[in-house]
């Protein structure tokens, strides 16, 4: 028997006990799973090692796979690629604002999603510079961070997206009275 017909019965197999191999797959890893786990500690930076060459040798049929996936499951993918960005929406802006932060030299806190939380819920959906109901959100720097502010949830506010954006690096007082006039 030749190495080709060796591999298409070999195929014709596994298609025809897919289910069968997946039931003993499972039951084999419940059976096993302390060794292993053990066995991914001792080997942790040689499997990594491995999984790093085989995806540098096989960038563009990953690439290629992925984009295919996407063209077929335009609709899940996009469902699920706006879920976790509502989810982490808050994670994101606030690794950005921290980096901004870092970048000017200001003062840094530990900001938790919980904090943010708080923040947003603290004018219960009222802008506190208009007084008008917020339907795309911001978090401002009440004292800039380009004006010597910090990064900690004292120094944020939840505002809507236009004052936000007109107030920028403008003081609050500068900002209130550029308003008023």
């Amino acid at each position: 028997m030749s190495s080709e017909e060796r591999a298409a019965r070999d195929a014709a197999y596994r298609a025809t006990h897919k289910e069968e191999r997946a039931a003993a797959s499972c039951a084999y890893h419940a059976a096993h799973k302390e060794e292993r786990a053990a066995y991914r500690a001792v080997h942790r930076e040689e499997r990594a090692a491995r999984q790093a060459a085989y995806r540098a040798a096989h960038k563009e049929g990953r690439a290629a796979r992925d984009a295919a996936y996407y063209a077929a499951h335009r609709e899940k993918a996009a469902a699920y690629n706006n879920a976790y960005k509502a989810a982490h929406l808050d994670v994101g802006r606030a690794h950005e604002a921290k980096r901004r932060a870092l970048k000017k030299g200001a003062t840094v806190g530990a900001i938790t999603t919980e904090a943010l939380a708080e923040k947003r819920a603290e004018y219960s959906g009222i802008c506190p510079y208009c007084n008008q109901p917020i339907t795309e959100g911001h978090f401002d720097h009440v004292v800039p961070l380009s004006k010597g502010g910090s990064h900690t949830t004292d120094n944020l506010v939840w505002v809507c997206a236009e004052c936000n954006l007109k107030k920028g690096d403008k003081s609050l007082l500068g900002y209130l009275l550029a308003t008023a006039t």
